[in-house]
């Protein structure tokens, strides 16, 4: 199941759990990097896939 977002198109691999983390740019395009814990989340399924309208 593909799914798009402004840095490109990405797949979901095999696994159930994941962790992102960003880096902020600001008008200037100055990047501020990540400083928290990673946000964990599961691979969301067709049911949720579809209830959010990709």
């Amino acid at each position: 199941m593909m799914h798009g977002m402004c840095a490109g198109a990405f797949d979901f691999d095999n696994s159930n759990n994941y962790e992102i983390e960003f880096s902020f740019m600001d008008a200037s395009e100055n990047l501020t990097s990540w400083t928290g814990e990673r946000i964990k989340f599961t691979k969301p399924t067709e049911q949720t896939d579809n209830s959010l309208n990709w």
